[in-house]
């Protein structure tokens, strides 16, 4: 049985980067674990990365510091697990970035860097995936 993106997860592919838009596309149909994207995973304004900010969920304000969210740059991959996204599985999120890292290789998209936040020291983002140009 393949996997689909449901309403919401297709609504932030849509408002994003089309390279992240494919590479989530790609790893999802390669993925172990089924995935989806909430409503505050794909591009965020000013006003809506502020809240996650105020939230303690992002370490951007959105006005001083910028998410790459904000951009249409960044993306936040979340277990679909039971019927629900979950946050507490850090073995699917493991799981998900293998499929994530796989299709990045195969999309060999020169110009841009992937950066996942499950890597990051200070602030661990394991959802959080972002592209920068070289």
């Amino acid at each position: 049985m393949s996997k689909a993106f449901g309403k919401t997860s297709t609504e932030q592919l849509n408002a994003i980067n089309p390279i992240l838009k494919e590479l989530a596309t790609k790893a999802l149909a390669k993925s172990s674990v089924d995935f989806g994207i909430p409503s505050t995973g794909g591009k965020r304004t000013a006003a809506e990365q502020k809240v996650l900010f105020d939230q303690g969920f992002s370490q951007k304000d959105g006005t001083i510091k910028k998410s790459y969210h904000q951009s249409g740059n960044a993306v936040d991959l979340v277990p679909y697990i039971d019927g629900k996204l979950t946050w507490e599985n850090k073995q699917a999120f493991k799981d998900i970035n293998k499929a994530v890292m796989e299709s990045w290789a195969e999309m060999n998209i020169k110009d841009w860097t992937l950066t996942w936040g499950g890597t990051w020291t200070t602030f661990v983002d394991l959802p959080h995936y972002q592209i920068t140009k070289k």
